[in-house]
């Protein structure tokens, strides 16, 4: 545990949002994490400044006017904390994609209190989710994006359930685990140019190897051949990919008839 990072070490403290038997998470009064945005400590540095101006030059009305906005201040943390106390987090479903695309993880977010909950948002790392308002006994949804790099099962990582409601002093939020995934299905690769099909016409000097009754020996692999012709003894021995050549004796490609392959949307999975 010493040699972790000290950002994996210090994740081993985190309190998270309290786990349900029906597999979402509730939002309890230990769970959350609270601290003043730019506004709220720029909003105390000039109440400093006030109190400081009030006291040198006695000003009774510069002390009204200090102690009424640190009120303000300080009832805003309690507001910022209980927006989030409470919530319920569930997860809903989540549609497959292919890699390099974005998958959409749907949750659900339930109030079961008598009062609303207002400018509720969703966070992952560096995506960022829907911001709902949910009146008091009703539910809303969110949508989080998750960037999809590779192919297979991708679980939805650990999220950040936020708000800065009322007056965005202060940034309240709360971490989660959510047990959804969605499968993610390699890229395809970009559509490739149709094989082209030689028109063989009658000679007495054969075909040279592309024909395949007789077999005269081995070429390189090209795109079209049959995975019949391939010597996979030479592939499994790292010579590389080998076609084996046969002759039907009187055939040859004609220099003046080329016959194209129908147009086909030919994938490659990119893996």
């Amino acid at each position: 545990m010493a040699s972790l990072p000290l950002r994996q070490w210090l994740r081993y403290f985190r309190r998270h949002a309290k786990s349900d038997s029906r597999g979402g998470v509730r939002v309890m009064p230990r769970s959350i994490y609270i601290l003043p945005t730019r506004q709220g400590l720029l909003l105390a540095f000039m109440l400093i400044l006030m109190l400081v101006g009030s006291i040198n030059y006695g000003s009774n009305l510069g002390y009204l006017m200090t102690f009424l906005l640190g009120g303000i201040w300080l009832n805003t943390i309690l507001h910022t904390w209980r927006n989030l106390l409470g919530l319920t987090l569930s997860p809903v479903g989540a549609a497959s994609e292919f890699a390099g695309q974005t998958a959409d993880f749907t949750l659900r977010v339930a109030n079961a209190s008598t009062l609303g909950h207002f400018g509720i948002s969703l966070k992952c790392k560096k995506q960022v989710g829907d911001s709902v308002d949910i009146p008091a006994y009703e539910e809303a949804l969110l949508h989080l994006p998750i960037k999809t790099k590779r192919r297979g099962e991708l679980a939805l990582p650990e999220i950040i359930l936020n708000t800065t409601y009322p007056l965005g002093l202060f940034y309240a939020w709360t971490y989660a685990h959510l047990d959804i995934s969605c499968l993610v299905y390699p890229k395809p690769a970009s559509r490739g140019e149709p094989p082209s099909l030689p028109v063989y016409s009658p000679s007495d000097a054969g075909d040279r190897g592309v024909g395949a009754d007789d077999f005269i020996g081995l070429r390189n692999f090209r795109p079209g051949d049959s995975p019949r012709h391939i010597d996979w003894n030479a592939h499994a021995r790292e010579r590389g990919l080998l076609s084996k050549s046969g002759s039907r004796g009187s055939l040859t490609p004609s220099p003046h008839n080329t016959l194209h392959a129908a147009p086909h949307r030919a994938f490659h999975l990119e893996w």
